[in-house]
């Protein structure tokens, strides 16, 4: 008897032994980059090294249930643990069910997640129509690392406003975590904020339930007005690819596009290459070129770009705003020489559908500059989702000319915008969203008003 209760002691505790050695999922998934036979998903574990099963249906496959196995092993530096999952070879307009297994144990909802691959509709049908969320300044509160005084972050619920509301996918428009202080000095520290915003509850199912795409300002670069002087930018550069799942970038920093139905998305980097904002911006009265926003490299690669798509709305995505004449420093019209080459550039090729869109000033609204004889340029600017407001009424800013009359938003918010009609004339709708999901304004915008 004696000797079957060390026995039995003996199990239970190999089993817990056991059972503690296994890696268990922290935050995720978040579904990032899909498209026709592809999709990229984010998991973050808290072990170093864990068995990571894929059991997914694929419910236009032949075989319908696969399964993909990762090992994952983490590098010697680290001491966060998100793990990039790509699942390949995908049926074209599917539904994918996945379930996600970590070392031999269900991780996640038990009822797995979906998400839907690309369908072609090219040469064979009308495009899609198709829904996408923006937003910008995603401020959660840590009272350890935060600023004394009343807290920055304004509530998170509007997170879970947005995952309950229908949309093909998601845009992170900058600042999608705020580095402290204490956070911007050190790789661990930028890996920390990253998994503190990304294991949020209210945030999970905005993030596993269709695909996200984000751009960086200075807050998820580095400091605050951060530029290319920052020194932690190479290791910012790979900390912020390893919690995201953009296409791949086709530069030296995050730049890169992506296309969805017949649309063109250009995500932006305005702050790798970016001269500080003290640069002279004129120099004998003459726009400064040596002062870059994106950069020459990033720059050809935009003008080529744009000259080459065919896209009726082609939707360049900023952290700062481009457009607008009444900012200063933390624009792109503080950099002349970039802006000017920019504008210069659309109404010389005579470049249709471009639309701007752009976060980081804590408040919403609609821009529209009038041109001689070219279209109007819009611009939308979708801030904060969960960071303080910034009230614009109080300054002479908010009697901005350029402002669409109405849309001017100074609290809390999200945008949605559809894209439908059919292929001679596409049709943009904006609507604007409070926390809680209630219409503040809606306009529309359509593909002849921005076309040459």
């Amino acid at each position: 008897m004696k000797n079957l209760f060390f026995l039995l002691f003996f199990l239970i505790q190999t089993i817990g032994v056991l059972t503690a050695q296994n890696a268990k999922l922290l935050s995720g998934p978040m579904l990032g980059n899909v498209s026709h036979r592809n999709a990229e998903l984010i998991i973050e574990i808290d072990k170093p090294e864990a068995e990571i099963r894929i059991e997914y249906e694929d419910s236009k496959a032949n075989d319908l249930s696969k399964t993909k196995i990762i090992r994952y092993k983490a590098p010697n530096n680290y001491s966060f643990y998100p793990v990039k999952i790509a699942l390949d070879g995908l049926s074209m307009g599917s539904t994918i069910h996945y379930s996600i297994f970590i070392d031999g144990v269900r991780a996640g909802k038990n009822i797995g997640y979906v998400f839907n691959t690309k369908d072609i509709w090219e040469w064979r049908k009308p495009a899609p129509d198709f829904s996408f969320l923006i937003g910008s300044c995603a401020f959660i509160n840590d009272s350890l690392y935060d600023r004394p005084g009343k807290p920055y972050g304004a509530g998170t619920s509007i997170f879970e406003t947005m995952g309950n509301v229908p949309s093909d996918f998601m845009v992170w428009l900058g600042d999608n975590v705020y580095y402290r202080e204490s956070d911007y000095t050190s790789d661990y520290g930028m890996q920390y904020r990253n998994a503190m915003t990304r294991r949020l509850p209210q945030i999970s199912e905005l993030f596993s339930t269709r695909p996200n795409f984000a751009i960086w300002d200075d807050h998820d670069f580095g400091p605050n007005n951060s530029d290319f002087t920052f020194g932690l930018k190479v290791a910012s550069l790979d900390i912020f690819n390893s919690w995201w799942a953009n296409p791949s970038s086709v530069g030296t920093s995050n730049y890169t596009s992506f296309s969805w139905s017949d649309c063109a998305f250009f995500l932006l980097d305005d702050r790798y290459f970016r001269s500080p904002n003290e640069f002279p911006d004129s120099i004998n009265d003459k726009p400064n070129p040596e002062k870059h926003f994106f950069g020459k490299e990033q720059m050809e690669w935009l003008k080529a770009s744009l000259v080459s798509s065919t896209a009726p709305f082609k939707f360049l995505i900023c952290g700062n705003q481009v457009t607008n004449t009444f900012a200063d420093k933390e624009c792109m019209q503080a950099y002349t020489a970039e802006w000017l080459e920019l504008k210069y550039f659309i109404e010389d090729q005579k470049i249709s559908g471009v639309f701007f869109i752009s976060g980081d000033r804590h408040f919403s609204e609609l821009l529209k500059t009038e041109r001689k004889i070219d279209y109007p340029l819009y611009e939308l600017t979708c801030s904060p989702l969960s960071s303080g407001s910034f009230d614009l009424t109080k300054t002479p800013e908010g009697n901005n000319p350029l402002r669409v009359s109405g849309t001017l938003i100074c609290t809390q918010n999200y945008c949605k915008l559809s894209i439908t009609g059919n292929r001679e004339n596409r049709i943009l709708s904006i609507q604007c969203f409070n926390a809680s999901g209630n219409l503040l304004w809606e306009k529309t915008i359509t593909q002849k008003e921005i076309s040459y």
